[in-house]
């Protein structure tokens, strides 16, 4: 059984720090002109926005970021729903969940569902409105 934390539904390796108030992912930002992955640490809570970027990396709001397993270096973008990234998130009783969170800089909507029955649990952030009903139906997340 893993501990309690985030994983990677990919590789299963653990991506949130040990004491689980944040996530490490790699992130990739691109525009016409380049590209470029770094390191961002998210809040390891659903529901709460924000991340800690490398000294001198800024995004604007509306800037796409392209979340990556720091491990098996995959993207973490949900293919039936490319507006946001997911990851395994297992509680303190081992139970195993989904969490799906927004890749866009300055939205906020992050959603966590069943692993078992796929149904959407909780739903988080002031921008949830304009995702809920897309992940209110049967999605397959990486295939599970």
């Amino acid at each position: 059984m893993q501990k309690e934390g985030f994983y990677c539904p990919l590789c299963s390796a653990r991506v949130s720090s040990d004491d689980n108030s944040v996530v490490k992912l790699k992130g990739k930002l691109k525009s016409d002109k380049f590209s470029v992955i770094v390191n961002i640490d998210i809040p390891a809570t659903p529901g709460k926005y924000g991340g800690a970027f490398p000294e001198g990396v800024f995004l604007e709001e509306g800037a796409e970021v392209e979340f990556i397993c720091p491990h098996c270096k995959q993207s973490l973008t949900i293919e039936d729903n490319p507006s946001h990234s997911a990851l395994f998130m297992v509680n303190e009783d081992g139970k195993k969940k989904i969490m799906a969170f927004n890749r866009t800089y300055g939205k906020h909507s992050s959603f966590v569902f069943s692993v078992d029955t796929k149904k959407l649990l909780a739903s988080y952030g002031e921008d949830q409105n304009k995702y809920v009903e897309k992940f209110n139906k049967d999605i397959n997340y990486f295939g599970f």
